[in-house]
């Protein structure tokens, strides 16, 4: 899902865009009772966790491969 940033209320916006050092840079979104709705994170973090999942999945591939044994597949 993608939210335009001029839905988010302006103090939100803000602690995206510059994020506060000692509170950290990802938002927690929680209910009153504590429980966490979503998070924000920053964009540097989304396509690190984008790129890591990514290759998680050719390792899998990979390993799938090796087991059926369709090509001789060397892992560097």
């Amino acid at each position: 899902m993608k939210v335009k940033a001029s839905q988010l209320p302006t103090d939100v916006l803000k602690s995206i865009e510059n994020p506060d050092p000692l509170q950290g840079e990802d938002i927690i979104i929680e209910r009153d009772n504590g429980e966490i709705v979503g998070v924000i994170i920053q964009p540097e973090a989304y396509n690190f966790f984008i790129k890591k999942n990514d290759f998680k999945k050719v390792e899998e591939i990979i390993g799938h491969l090796e087991k059926l044994s369709f090509s001789p597949i060397r892992r560097l």
